[in-house]
């Protein structure tokens, strides 16, 4: 009976049953049959409010489907014969928000569509609020999100702008708000600005549920890192200025001020053995471009650095690790990256004696005393 056309979809249409065995990722054009949601507590079911609005949008059919609703599944919450045969055969799947979020997963990397784009954050959004328990990570769906600009993009590419209350939007749109001419790095943010609610809530939406839910699947509230890796083998003794700071893909100011925190001699343990870089390079944007900015972007700036330092960015943001490339002894030599430059060595620590905006980097010599950088 696998695939064959003999399922009353809530449509009214008739369609197969699904064709896969249990366990398997959704092929690229097979639409899942699943039993529709059910408001009563049931085994191996996830429940839902009685007024939540979990209905497929047409754009999504093509990936799963509901029976029809208003047959008889269940009788004293127990699932009907019909049932039984249908789930224990593996024709139709049970509602199940891992399932389900599975095939939207499948929906959005198929197809670059606003329209499937768009169905597809809605019915997330009403699912996260429907009572049903979600265990996937939404922040891993692929959600894609309005910019203030009018372009779609990545949720996790996305940033909260000042329309969005009781997140740190107004110091992310003040930054994005710097002159092209004096920071080309924080004027590009503006594309990743989100729209303001109006175009993504419904009647009766909450801003706060709006915000939680966005939160959760990955825009961000934290000036974003850049990053590049340092694929190259160099020996150990060469694991100084001159060699370092040649890396491909640095911007040349960001290269030119962390050249100078870097050491222009090398004691590794190893001096002619290839070593590798075990971490990346971060740098924030518009740190090359600190003595051009505002005093208020600095603020700004200062208050999102604090942010990321609480936890936001990686562990690894201030030091990048490099390792003998061999079995044995790895002999870790520890050097600074941009950020940690820009931080320890001029910058925004030379900056920071200017007011009491930045008195928590006064002293940034002794927060960023990291052994093997000096």
């Amino acid at each position: 009976m696998r695939s064959r056309r003999i399922l009353l979809s809530d449509s009214g249409e008739l369609q197969p049953c699904a064709g896969g065995r249990a366990g398997e990722r959704p092929a690229s054009r097979e639409a899942a049959p699943f039993f529709p949601p059910t408001t009563q507590r049931v085994a191996d079911e996830d429940d839902v409010d009685p007024g939540a609005d979990l209905s497929l949008p047409a754009s999504l059919s093509s990936r799963l489907f509901y029976l029809q609703g208003e047959l008889t599944w269940h009788t004293n919450r127990q699932p009907t014969p019909a049932r039984r045969f249908l789930q224990e055969n593996r024709l139709v799947r049970s509602f199940e928000t891992r399932g389900i979020l599975e095939h939207i997963r499948a929906v959005l990397a198929d197809s670059r569509a606003q329209r499937v784009a768009r169905d597809a954050l809605m019915f997330v959004f009403s699912l996260s609020r429907s009572g049903a328990r979600i265990k996937t990570d939404l922040a891993a769906l692929g959600l894609r999100l309005p910019t203030a600009n009018g372009a779609w993009m990545a949720a996790g590419d996305c940033l909260f702008s000042s329309d969005w209350p009781g997140t740190t939007g107004t110091e992310l749109s003040a930054i994005a708000a710097t002159p092209e001419d004096r920071s080309a790095e924080l004027h590009a943010l503006a594309g990743r600005l989100l729209a303001p609610p109006a175009q993504l809530m419904r009647a009766g939406d909450q801003v706060a549920d709006w915000v939680a839910f966005l939160q959760r699947v990955g825009v961000g509230e934290v000036m974003p890192l850049q990053s590049l890796r340092d694929g190259r083998e160099i020996y150990g003794s060469y694991l100084t200025r001159e060699q370092l700071s040649a890396v491909p893909g640095l911007p040349d100011p960001v290269r030119d001020h962390w050249a100078n925190a870097l050491p222009t001699s090398c004691a590794a343990g190893f001096p002619w053995t290839p070593y590798v870089a075990k971490t990346s390079l971060w740098w924030l944007p518009g740190q090359a471009d600190w003595e051009r900015l505002t005093d208020r972007v600095r603020r700004h700036l200062a208050r999102q650095i604090l942010r990321g330092l609480k936890g936001a960015w990686p562990a690894d943001a201030l030091v990048t690790v490099w390792e003998r490339d061999r079995a044995g002894e790895k002999d870790p030599q520890r050097r600074w990256t941009p950020l940690g430059a820009f931080f320890a060595h001029g910058g925004l620590a030379a900056d920071a004696t200017a007011g009491s905006e930045r008195r928590g980097f006064c002293d940034a010599d002794r927060l960023l005393d990291v052994p093997g950088t000096r």
